[in-house]
């Protein structure tokens, strides 16, 4: 309800707000448009966050496995200084570090510090086709104003998982495609 003299969300707030929940541990999120003076109002979504809305829900949804494990697991972490704020979840195929901006303003060359990468070089942005370097254990990244960013990094296990069997050196020649071991 906006006739109150308190806008509602822009996009970008709207998303930092679902990714904020997130990072914190949500299970789901519901959505009440309604407007109730003067007159009642089913919604009353602008269409440009109605379209971020539909544009979040996709990444969550294609998320949803990593996003419902352990919230901020043991032997993984994610230092950032505020406005920032992160969180993490560790899945069978990679580690997700979730980072966004809760304010208004862009956070330029921030860095994010990760525990229990390993010697890891780089970090993949989700849905934003691009990796980021890792330097001493830490990324440096943009944000604009209420800005997310989801880092992944294969977990090492996931990375030989389909050439090696768990012995040191010793191939699978089945599962290599192409490849005539003798």
């Amino acid at each position: 309800d906006t006739t109150d003299g308190h806008p509602g969300p822009s996009p970008g707030q709207l998303r930092a707000q679902m990714w904020e929940v997130i990072v914190h541990g949500a299970r789901g999120i519901w959505f009440f448009p309604e407007q109730i003076t003067p007159t009642f109002l089913f919604d009353t979504t602008p269409a440009n966050v109605a379209t971020d809305m539909t544009t979040q829900n996709a990444t969550i949804t294609a998320l949803a496995s990593v996003l419902q494990g352990t919230v901020n697991p043991a032997g993984l972490s994610a230092t950032v200084v505020a406005p920032l704020d992160a969180g993490w979840r560790n899945a069978a195929a990679a580690a997700y570090f979730i980072v966004v901006n809760v304010s208004g303003s862009a956070q330029n060359a921030r860095s994010i510090a990760l525990g229990g990468i390993g010697n890891a070089a780089s970090a993949s942005v989700y849905g934003e086709a691009r990796n980021v370097p890792i330097s001493s254990g830490s990324i440096s990244d943009n944000f604009a104003p209420y800005a997310d960013h989801i880092y992944f990094l294969a977990a090492p296990h996931a990375i030989f998982a389909d050439g090696f069997n768990g012995r040191a050196g010793c191939l699978q020649p089945a599962l290599i495609v192409g490849v005539a071991v003798y």
